[in-house]
């Protein structure tokens, strides 16, 4: 997931994440899906950060040339609520 760099800061990020939050809480119900995870991009931690994500220690695989995304999981019970307003974007 990622919005352009022209577009940022404008709610658009918080609307893509409604939508996954929607879609994981439809899987969890349907398969069993537990928790969101994304590969957050260096520098964008902070905002899945807003939303309650929780970065994982990466144990191996690191390249150190160049930047490595970061791990981060959500549990679905962690997801706010539809009606509940979402952090700013």
């Amino acid at each position: 997931m990622a919005v352009s760099e022209s577009i940022q800061r404008t709610g658009v990020g918080g609307l893509l994440m409604k939508a996954v939050f929607t879609i994981a809480r439809h899987q969890g119900r349907r398969s069993g899906c537990a928790f969101v995870v994304v590969d957050a991009k260096a520098g964008a931690g902070s905002f899945y950060e807003r939303y309650g994500f929780e970065a994982v220690p990466i144990e191996a695989g690191e390249l150190e040339a160049k930047p490595s995304p970061v791990p981060m999981f959500l549990e679905l019970g962690a997801i706010p609520a539809i009606s509940e307003p979402l952090p700013d974007a």
